[in-house]
């Protein structure tokens, strides 16, 4: 979102611990505003624009805090034209403050990532969907890095996910395009 409010919102707002996003691009206050409200196991998944996952504006300086601070937990890039709206690919980012005391395994300092890209069906020559065995295998594989029971335990899969530390990250200038790893 462009022109978001910027210029309506104190330097010293609580809700942006890891620094003011540019005024053209809502993203990250989007995404600080979300980590504000959770409570200490919190978990809050939102959907943006690959941009997110890479722009070296300010908003790399709020998503190395994020990173650094363990609160990024799954991020997953989505096929292109999967909405009526826009034909931009998407990704998801899953964001979790109780990577340690959720009811899962103890995840902390790990994010895992998936490139599901490649999962989906054409609709027509402007619109993809993804299939219940696309939504299967990707929900199969969050519940799997986390421990769940139920689903077949988690491994890397080339191509297709793996799980990265903050050093990882670090080492990668903390862009997280799963197709990084």
């Amino acid at each position: 979102m462009s022109e978001w409010g910027k210029d309506q919102i104190a330097d010293d707002d609580p809700r942006l611990k890891y620094g003011m996003p540019p005024s053209n691009n809502a993203n990250y206050a989007f995404i600080q505003h979300m980590i504000h409200h959770l409570d200490d196991n919190g978990m809050a998944a939102t959907v943006m624009a690959n941009g997110a996952m890479s722009v070296q504006t300010n908003d790399a300086q709020i998503r190395k805090g994020v990173i650094e601070d363990d609160l990024l937990d799954t991020v997953i890039a989505l096929p292109k034209e999967l909405f009526y709206t826009t034909s931009i690919p998407a990704c998801i980012f899953i964001l979790s403050k109780g990577k340690q005391t959720d009811q899962y395994r103890n995840r902390s300092t790990e994010t895992l990532f998936i490139d599901a890209r490649e999962l989906f069906e054409s609709v027509s020559s402007t619109q993809n969907r993804l299939t219940e065995e696309h939504i299967e295998k990707i929900s199969d594989t969050v519940k799997a890095y986390r421990g769940e029971d139920g689903v077949d335990e988690y491994s890397d899969e080339p191509g297709f996910c793996k799980v990265a530390d903050i050093e990882d990250i670090s080492d990668n200038r903390y862009i997280i395009t799963p197709g990084r790893y």
